[in-house]
Order: C-alpha cells, then sequence, then structure tokens
C-alpha cells in the first residue's frame, strides 16, 4: 500500500489522517505554515519519489510548480508540516496489539531507533510494559487502543490469514516557520499498511 492509497485507507478507517490534498496550478500556501509536498501515484510503489518536507509555502509552491510541469504531470499532494509532541508505530497483529512512542519526532523511532515505552496488549492475559510506563497518558492510550480496535474490524480477513496492519502516528499540530506548533496536539495517523 502506498502512501496515498495509505490516505484514503485511514479515511476508510474513519482515523485522523493529516488534512492532504491535491495540489493545483491555483493553490495558495498559508506563508506563515511550514509545508509537506509530494508527488503520489495512485497504485504501485511510491518509493523515492520526490518530495518537499518542511518548507515554507514559498518554496514549497516552487516544488509544486516544477514537478506539474512534468510530461506527464504527476499528482502532487500537499498539507501541513506537523511539528509532533510524541510518535510511534501502532501495530494490530493477529493475536496482540502493540504501540511503540518516542518523544517528539517518529524519525527518532523509525530512523534512530529510540523509543520511550512499548505497550503489548495480548489478547489473552495482561499487558505488558516495556520503558516509561507513564510516557502515554491513559486517555493517549485509550485513543490509540480504539484506532486499534477499527483496524481490527476492518482488516478481520488479513489479521485471520496472519497478516499484522502497522500504522504510524503523532500528536502533532500544524507547524509556523520556527517550527512551534501552531494550535493543539492532537491525534493524527500518517500511514498505514499491511504486513
Amino acid at each position: 500500500m502506498n502512501k496515498l492509497e495509505g490516505f484514503y485507507e485511514l479515511a476508510a478507517c474513519g482515523l485522523p489522517a493529516v488534512p492532504w490534498q491535491e495540489y493545483r496550478p491555483h493553490t495558495v500556501l498559508d506563508p506563515a505554515l511550514l509545508w509537506t509536498v509530494r508527488t503520489a501515484v495512485l497504485r504501485g510503489s511510491d518509493l523515492d519519489l520526490p518530495r518537499a518536507v518542511g518548507v515554507t509555502a514559498e518554496k514549497a509552491q516552487a516544488f509544486a510548480a516544477a514537478q506539474l510541469s512534468r510530461t506527464p504531470p504527476p499528482l502532487v499532494l500537499y498539507y501541513p508540516f506537523f511539528c509532533a509532541l510524541k510518535s510511534g508505530t501502532l501495530e494490530v497483529a493477529p493475536h496482540r496489539t502493540v504501540i511503540e512512542a518516542v518523544d517528539k519526532d517518529l524519525w527518532n523511532l523509525v530512523t534512530h531507533g529510540r523509543r520511550n515505552v512499548t505497550l503489548v496488549f495480548p489478547q489473552q492475559g495482561p499487558p505488558q510494559s516495556h520503558g516509561d510506563a507513564d510516557f502515554l497518558s491513559p486517555a493517549q492510550v485509550q485513543q490509540l487502543q480504539a484506532a486499534a480496535r477499527r483496524v481490527r474490524s476492518r482488516y478481520r480477513g488479513a489479521l485471520a490469514a496472519g497478516q499484522s496492519v502497522l500504522l504510524e502516528w503523532s500528536y502533532g499540530a500544524p507547524s509556523d516557520l520556527q517550527r512551534r506548533a501552531t494550535g493543539d496536539f492532537s491525534l493524527v495517523f500518517l500511514e498505514i499498511r499491511t504486513l
């Protein structure tokens, strides 16, 4: 599942995703925010497609215009760049749910291998915690578990076949030019894929 397919799937699951839109030649971006602009494909692999992440509106619009000038023009998506308070992964597996969380950006987990807490919720037996058990608030854990229940319901067949579903998430807010949050932090999912 590529990024765009994942965005559609997150919507189908009823989960909050980044507020992406398709970039058009008349699109005007708020100059007070940082932006992410990426090329996309409807189907197939989107690894290594051009993108601009956490750039000013001027740079984002220049990048998008350059992409749209190609023949044929690709699909170009945009959304506000999010600064994150906490991030992590949510794995919905056939017999358990695993929440991993890290301070700030998801790259701290997926690239640098850091994690503040890992919570394992087996279908039978008590939950297990590794790391700082208080890193996520009870309300945040409940939100992530509710998301896992939605995924578990939608992906019953894949789970019965032994597959897992992996989601990436952040408690994020759109970022101003100094990479400071411009509003309240809320749960947003960035990606979903089956394993």
